[in-house]
């Protein structure tokens, strides 16, 4: 099921209904941390290693490559106080790019058209839904960002979220996949190796019928 074959518009974008609601199509390259934590609870049963697992963070997000740009504005002749909380600001930002620089300068891991930093991390740390507010640089050095692939030390499972998907592949034992997709938390379906996830692989909804 594919929202552009739902709406019918591409690319993605919201549709308004005439009662006033206005719904969106998915985010896409990340998995919400709500979801996330949800899934955490079949994960740990499903690992031996659930303390020991390696994520994959995109490479192409501003706040990690360096891309991306804050600036303050102040009308008139700035104050000596607020030439001082401008001063601050800058420094902190530094700081906080110079501690992500570092903590981001380990592996890298490519697949097609797609760069990875790797880091360590844990199911523990992801299992709170509101843990992207709490993350710290030392924590988790893509604070803001959930991590596009994620697998456990012993190859048991591994989730995927490909930067340009609006959702993510959960592969692992029929155990795990059975708990998946039994658990109403979760929209998930079962899917084959030989299924088209592109936008027009939705072969059950034709566009504007949603």
């Amino acid at each position: 099921m594919q929202w552009v074959r739902l709406s019918g518009e591409e690319p993605p974008q919201g549709i308004e209904f005439e009662d006033g609601w206005t719904v969106g199509p998915p985010e896409e390259g990340q998995l919400d941390s709500a979801i996330l934590a949800a899934l955490t609870e079949h994960l740990g049963r499903a690992t031996t290693t659930p303390d020991d697992l390696v994520a994959a963070v995109w490479n192409g997000w501003g706040d990690l490559n360096g891309g991306s740009a804050s600036g303050s504005f102040v009308v008139g002749e700035p104050s000596e106080e607020q030439l001082r909380q401008l001063q601050e600001h800058a420094e902190r930002r530094r700081l906080r790019e110079a501690a992500v620089a570092d903590a981001l300068g380990g592996p890298t891991f490519e697949w097609p058209g797609r760069e990875f930093h790797l880091m360590s991390a844990s199911l523990a740390l992801f299992a709170e839904p509101d843990w992207l507010d709490t993350a710290s640089v030392d924590v988790w050095p893509a604070a803001g960002h959930t991590p596009q692939m994620l697998w456990s030390e012993d190859h048991s499972w591994v989730l995927a979220t490909e930067i340009d998907w609006d959702f993510t592949i959960v592969a692992g034992s029929h155990g795990l996949i059975d708990g998946v997709l039994e658990d109403p938390r979760f929209e998930a379906f079962a899917i084959a190796d030989s299924d088209d996830l592109t936008w027009s692989g939705d072969a059950v909804n034709s566009g504007g019928q949603a």
